[in-house]
Order: structure tokens, then C-alpha cells, then sequence
């Protein structure tokens, strides 16, 4: 005969020969079935071990409600402002480079977040109104380390963003998220109004460097480029007929002179073969006449050499054609010897008979009359043979002149025909050496015009700064912000307090059936002992024993159960509350201290009285 625990102690059922519902649903083949018979046989563990599955579960829901109470809130403070960017801020130059606005759009967050920002932040804000200065009211060495502290600890909390709305337009939005919320909104609008005011300050700072760099960068650029012209143009002098653009100039030049040689040549020979003609003339001419004889003759009749004489001849001719000139303008004008006309061409007059006494100039050179029928048959005078020979002695002297500068003119073109093949010769490397010096030069103006324009481009950024027109910055929305946390969120508090009582009663519950040693049922008896249960009969219970189960189920169970329940739901609704009503938290949590107080002065009062 085998004794079962009574159900005070083991929870079994009252009949000990009642079927397990699992057995009893052992043939059902309904959907779900194997999950029903799952759920079922976890619901008798629970309801079996609940003491231990309620204990544990409330202890830790209480300790996760409770810890949840110190657990840091985040709270929110948010602003957003507009910002309008001037034109000209779209080739703004930055850190010895171009680049455009984009660049320095990007650097927004760390600039508002930057130390020198946070800094002017909290002494706005009065946070370092406390800290120890020296006597000249500045920092100390520990003072300026508690700042920069406060300075980074607050960075570190804002976060600042921008979202592009038009053209030059762009809404920028600065959140602060950390544990104060007293501090939130007047945190954002003192980083928007510092960051406003920095901005334009180091603005003007940036585009004074950047001026003072290009400047240097311009006359640096400036004497390089002076050094690649004089360059470029030692190469012209030293190189004049390479030509990088068209090289093919050199072959037809030499073409060209070659030309222009056969050309002198021809003309050459010309000249010589009229020289010769002339000479063959003033031969003949010398052999049928004595011109000295003829000349000592005339000097002997009157006519006198000086009739024959070139200079003489020429003033003559002059004086004939002044005097022919003023009879003229005095019989056809009527003009007097007192008009002024009349009066300017005596005195051109007597200018010609003082250069007729002075003698004929070097440069001066006689011309011969035509005087036909120049042989001794047309009966020619002495004087027309003599001016005959005088012509003809000129045109030989300039044209032995003309084959002189024929001769020099074909040396001329004898050496630059050596100069074109010799630079023909050296074509190939001569226009390498050019284009090198001309890339040089290109390059050297390139950069003289970037950063010229670039010059262009930063003093209308200076002046717009000091004009307030660069950036405009506008106030869109006033600082909002909560004094609700954002985080933690109390559902999810709520959910993981929970959560982690039920994992901790059920871990409990598993413990508990793997160590329980105590038989539900008969069958279970057989099984273990591997015999045939004959009969089996209940636990003998006694009067006492009925009146202290009765104590424990309506008496003690009750009160243990709604006090861990009780304890679960009132630290929940504290960790609720805290998170969302932190103003009545504050009130009730309050109140211990105030009782505290009572008791305390009560004391005081009984003591002293």
C-alpha cells in the first residue's frame, strides 16, 4: 500500500485516482492538439509551484520598478532657425583653396558644438559665474578646466542638423538631449544666438586670412609668371623662327627665301647687262669728242666752264622758276611787293641764291637733260655732248649703286637661308623646348587668373560680412521642450519589469518540478517501482489538520498574495508616474520625508516639554 502527500503540502488533488488531463486527451486528434496538451501541462506546473513562481516574480518586478527609479531620464529641448546665404558665398574660398558653401554647410555641427562655441554658452548662461578668477577677474588654471568641462559636457548633448529649402535658404534645427530639463530650452536659444554671432565673427576672420593668402599667393604667382614671359621670350631672340603653333612656317620660309634668291639673281643680272650697255655708251661718247678740248674752247668764246656746271645749272633753273612764280601772283592776283604771299617767296628766293653761292651739298646729284640726236652726225653742241656724258655717268653710278645693294641684298638672303636650314635642322627639338616654355607661360597665367578671380570673389564677401548680408539668420520657431523624459519610455519599463519577473518565476518554477520528489499519482508510483498498484488509499486528515489548511488557504495565502501584488502594482505605478507625471511623483515621494519630519519634531517637542 503506497501514501500520497496530503494536497496541504504537496498541492495534489484531493483524489489521487483522477485521470491527468494530458492522459485523458492522449487519442485527440484535433488541430492544436500537441500545443493544448503543452499549454495545459505548463498551467499545472504553475498552478502546482506557484508559490514558487509568485514569490520570485514579484521580488524581481519590484527591484526592476525600483531600479527604474535611478535610472538617468532624457529629457528634449529643441530650436530651429533659417539661414540665408548671399550669392557670393557660393565660390567662398576656404583653408588656401576653392570650395563652396557646401563645405562650410558641413562643418555647422562642429562648429556649434566646437569648445569656443560652448564656451561664450555657459558664461551666457551664468554657469560660470562661480568659479575662482585671479585679480585680473580672469579664470584660474582649475576654473578654466571645470569650464571647458562644462563646456564639452553640454556639447556633447546637442546635436545640430540642416535641411535644404530653396535656393541659398536652409533651416537649420539644434536638439539638446541629456538629464536636465530646466536647462533645455534656454541651453538651445543662447547656442543659436552664440552660434549666430560666432558664425559672422569668424567669417570675417577666415575671408581677412584668405585675402592675406591669396595676396601672397597672387604676387608670388605674378613673379613667376614674369619669369616664364622673359623666359618664352629668350626663346623667341634665341629661336626666332620656331613656331609651336605651326611648324610647318620654317620649310615654308626657306621655300620663300629660295624664291626671293632667284628673284635678286635674275634682277642681278639685269642690272649688270645695263650697266654694260651704259658703260658701252659713254665709251663711244669719249671717243668721238674731246670733251676738254672743247671744254678750254668754250672758255676762250664766253660760255666759260661755269655754264657747265651741274649745281650752277639747278639754281638756275630755281631762281627761273621763282621769278616766273612771283610774276605770275603779281600780274594774274594783283598782289603787291608788300603782300605777305609776295614777300614769302622773295625771301625763298634769296634763300636759293645764298644756297647757289654756298655751294652744291654731298648728297647732291646732278640731273642731265634728254637732248636727242646725241652723235657726232646730229650736229650736237659741246655742251649738249657734255650734259649727254653727265647723264649717262649718273645712271651708271646708281646702277652700279642698284647691283651693290642687289649683292648685299643676296648676302642677306644667302644667311638666312643657313639660319632657316640650320632651325630646320634643329626643328624637333627647338619646338619641344617651345612648347615646354609656352606650357610653362599658359601655366603661369592660369594661375595668375584663379587667383585673381579668386581676390574677386573674397572682397565682396569681406564687405557683405561687415554689412550683415552674407548670412542672415532669422528665428523660425521658439525653443520647445518637455519636461517629460523621452527616454526611458514607460511602457517599455513597464513591459521589461514584467518580463523580467515572469522569466525569473518561471526559471524558479522548472528548479523547482526538476528537485520535486513527491508522487502526483498512482500511476506515477507504479512506473517508478515498476509494480502493479493494488489499491491505494488518501491521507488520513485530522480535525487540526482541516483548521490549519483552512488558516493557510483563507487566511495566509490571501495576504501573502496581495501583498506581492500590492508591492508589484504600487512600484510600478511609482516608476509610471516618475516617468509620466513627474510632478505628482515628486508630491508622493515627498511624503515619507514630510512624515519623517513630523515624527521628528514630535520627538523634539516631547523631549523638550
Amino acid at each position: 500500500m503506497t501514501k500520497f502527500s496530503s494536497p496541504s503540502k504537496g498541492g495534489r488533488p484531493k483524489n489521487p485516482t483522477s485521470t491527468d488531463p494530458s492522459e485523458a486527451n492522449a487519442g485527440d486528434e484535433r488541430p492544436f492538439s500537441e500545443i493544448r496538451k503543452n499549454l495545459n501541462g505548463l498551467l499545472r506546473l504553475v498552478t502546482l509551484h506557484r508559490w514558487a513562481f509568485l514569490l520570485p516574480f514579484s521580488f524581481v518586478s519590484c527591484i526592476a520598478f525600483i531600479l527604474s527609479l535611478y535610472y538617468p531620464r532624457s529629457y528634449r529641448a529643441m530650436t530651429t532657425f533659417e539661414r540665408r546665404n548671399d550669392p557670393v558665398m557660393v565660390n567662398l574660398p576656404m583653408e588656401g583653396g576653392l570650395a563652396s558653401f557646401k563645405y562650410f554647410k558641413a562643418t555647422m555641427e562642429r562648429d556649434i558644438t566646437s569648445l569656443p562655441c560652448m564656451r561664450t554658452v555657459v558664461d551666457n548662461l551664468g554657469m560660470t559665474k562661480d568659479l575662482e578668477r585671479d585679480k585680473e577677474g580672469k579664470f584660474t588654471n582649475l576654473a578654466s578646466k571645470q569650464r571647458d568641462s562644462m563646456a564639452r559636457s553640454l556639447g556633447s548633448r546637442i546635436t545640430a542638423s540642416s535641411v535644404k529649402r530653396g535656393i541659398g535658404i536652409d533651416l537649420v534645427k539644434i536638439v539638446y538631449n541629456g538629464p536636465d530639463p530646466s536647462i533645455g530650452r534656454k541651453l538651445v536659444d543662447e547656442v543659436r544666438r552664440t552660434y549666430c554671432a560666432l558664425t559672422m565673427e569668424w567669417l570675417l576672420a577666415d575671408l581677412t586670412k584668405q585675402r592675406t593668402y591669396f595676396q601672397h599667393e597672387e604676387k608670388t604667382a605674378r613673379e613667376n609668371l614674369k619669369k616664364a614671359q622673359r623666359a618664352e621670350m629668350l626663346m623667341r631672340l634665341q629661336n626666332p623662327h620656331a613656331d609651336p603653333i605651326n611648324p610647318g612656317m620654317v620649310t615654308l620660309r626657306l621655300a620663300q627665301l629660295e624664291m626671293e634668291r632667284r628673284e635678286l639673281l635674275l634682277r642681278k643680272r639685269e642690272y649688270v647687262a645695263d650697266l654694260a650697255m651704259l658703260q658701252q655708251t659713254l665709251a663711244t661718247l669719249n671717243d668721238d669728242y674731246d670733251i676738254e678740248a672743247n671744254a678750254n674752247t668754250n672758255e676762250g668764246t664766253g660760255d666759260g666752264a661755269q655754264s657747265f656746271d651741274p649745281w650752277a645749272i639747278h639754281i638756275e633753273r630755281l631762281l627761273a622758276t621763282m621769278d616766273d612764280k612771283i610774276k605770275e601772283s603779281m600780274s594774274q592776283r594783283g598782289l603787291t611787293e608788300q603782300h605777305p604771299d609776295v614777300k614769302a617767296m622773295f625771301a625763298e628766293r634769296a634763300q636759293i641764291v645764298q644756297a647757289g653761292a654756298n655751294g652744291p651739298p654731298r648728297d647732291f646729284q646732278p640731273q642731265a637733260v634728254e637732248l636727242p640726236g646725241a652723235s657726232p652726225e646730229s650736229g650736237m653742241t659741246t655742251r649738249e655732248v657734255y650734259w649727254e656724258r653727265n647723264r649717262i655717268l649718273v645712271r651708271v653710278s646708281a646702277q652700279e649703286s642698284r647691283i651693290k645693294d642687289i649683292q648685299i641684298s643676296l648676302g642677306t638672303n644667302d644667311l638666312a637661308i643657313k639660319q632657316m636650314e640650320h632651325a630646320k635642322s634643329e626643328l624637333m627639338r627647338t619646338e619641344e623646348l617651345y612648347s615646354d616654355r609656352l606650357a610653362v607661360l599658359s601655366r603661369a597665367q592660369a594661375e595668375v587668373k584663379k587667383i585673381v578671380d579668386v581676390l574677386v570673389t573674397i572682397d565682396p564677401a569681406i564687405k557683405a560680412v561687415r554689412e550683415n548680408r552674407l548670412l542672415q539668420f532669422s528665428k523660425n520657431t521658439r525653443p520647445s521642450g518637455s519636461y517629460l523624459p523621452v527616454a526611458p519610455r514607460a511602457q517599455v519599463i513597464v513591459l521589461l519589469a514584467l518580463l523580467a519577473g515572469l522569466i525569473t518565476g518561471t526559471i524558479f518554477v522548472v528548479l523547482a518540478e526538476i528537485f520535486d520528489n513527491v508522487f502526483r499519482s498512482s500511476s506515477q508510483v507504479a512506473k517508478t517501482l515498476g509494480l502493479t498498484m493494488l489499491e491505494s488509499i488518501d491521507e488520513i486528515v485530522t480535525t487540526d489538520d482541516r483548521r490549519r489548511l483552512f488558516v493557510r488557504r483563507m487566511v495566509v495565502s490571501p495576504l501573502i498574495v496581495t501583498g506581492c501584488l500590492g508591492l508589484t502594482v504600487l512600484s510600478g505605478s511609482m516608476a509610471y508616474l516618475s516617468l509620466e507625471r513627474p510632478a505628482d511623483y515628486q508630491r508622493i515621494a515627498k511624503i515619507p520625508h514630510a512624515v519623517m519630519n513630523l515624527f521628528t519634531e514630535a520627538q523634539s517637542t516631547d523631549s523638550g516639554g
